[in-house]
């Protein structure tokens, strides 16, 4: 609890843990009623931060794509800003500004939580809807690689049980082994 007060709160770790009990309950309730309630709804933003967002896969650069792929394989809530940056456009040029990707995926960091999210939706929704597409390849390609049918079959299950979206699988795998 004391790290989501932090993170919510926009105060260190440190200035948390020398709150007073008082303090810190009152802070940690307002927060947990802010978290009961229903998020806002709203299709994804075609700007934020006054930057162009495109939503758009097929009309990705090879670029784009590699840098968003790199980003994925880390902590994808720690990247979201970086992910989000690879996925702007200049209006006027409508290009994506590649030399500018720090800068962008800095001040998409600022944004507001409302503006991100409906965006942040669309593309885990995009996600879960390729991988439950393609169940079946990903099925057969496992068995083609010489997997037991009935431990290819747990695996598949798992990955489509993850997609609700509560845990990533390599977070409560890492968790399942530390334990």
């Amino acid at each position: 609890m004391t790290e989501m007060v932090s993170v919510l709160s926009g105060k260190t770790v440190s200035e948390v843990e020398a709150m007073t009990i008082p303090d810190f309950n009152k802070l940690a309730k307002e927060i947990s009623e802010e978290l009961k309630k229903p998020l806002p709804e709203g299709k994804p933003l075609k700007h934020i931060k006054g930057h162009a967002i495109n939503y758009e896969p097929a009309k990705l650069s090879r670029g784009q794509y590699i840098t968003v792929q790199h980003f994925i394989k880390g902590d994808i809530i720690d990247n979201a800003h970086l992910i989000l940056a690879s996925l702007t456009y200049n209006e006027k040029t409508k290009k994506h500004e590649a030399d500018k990707h720090s800068k962008i995926a800095e001040e998409l960091q600022g944004a507001e939580l409302t503006d991100v999210l409906p965006s942040c939706v669309f593309f885990c929704n995009l996600f879960a809807a390729s991988i439950r597409s393609l169940e079946n390849y990903l099925l057969k390609d496992l068995l083609s690689k010489g997997m037991r049918p009935e431990i290819a079959l747990q695996q598949m299950t798992t990955l489509m049980n993850g997609l609700d979206g509560y845990t990533m699988l390599s977070r409560s795998q890492t968790l399942k082994e530390s334990a």
